[in-house]
């Protein structure tokens, strides 16, 4: 959030952020996981059984993205909240342009996410996105996420005392 207040550019650009982190988190651990499967077909006599073991271990640890990428949305939340308080003054139109952009908001969130679920049709996404918490539950529901990130904003900019404390 910049010193002029403007938290619809900064919901915008989470959308598109938090979009692109998921396909590509989702691509890599496609990648890795198809990698550690011709690992682990291969012949003992060429790859030994401590190499296979290493790369299945490899293999789980790349599910903590989805977790990783659950604290990301949470740490952007806090920090907009934050900022959103710290800023010195409150200008009159903020109310309109909050309710303006839940609009704006919330038409960009429903053409996010009707991409988002044509995107994890196809199988091998699908299979992996079911095995993930955090990157389906917020990409399905990021309409709702970025509604309420707005909301949660306009709240805490509108809400600050004139002393200027958390």
């Amino acid at each position: 959030m910049n010193k002029k207040g403007l938290f619809l550019e900064n919901a915008v650009l989470y959308g598109i952020t938090a979009f692109m982190i998921a396909v590509v988190s989702i691509f890599m651990i496609i990648i890795v996981g198809k990698f550690n499967d011709g690992i682990q077909a291969t012949n003992t006599t060429l790859i030994d059984q401590e190499i296979k073991d290493i790369s299945a271990n490899q293999n789980s640890k790349f599910t903590n993205l989805d977790r990783a990428f659950g604290f990301l949305f949470l740490g952007f939340l806090i920090m907009s909240i934050i900022a959103a308080r710290k800023l010195d003054e409150v200008q009159p139109l903020y109310i309109v342009f909050g309710i303006l952009g839940l609009i704006a908001i919330g038409l960009f969130g429903m053409i996010v996410e009707n991409i988002w679920s044509g995107f994890i049709v196809e199988s091998n996404i699908a299979s992996t996105t079911n095995s993930l918490v955090f990157i389906p539950f917020i990409m399905n529901n990021l309409l709702i996420s970025l509604i309420v990130y707005v909301a949660l904003v306009v709240i805490a900019r509108l809400s600050r005392d004139v002393g200027g404390g958390i």
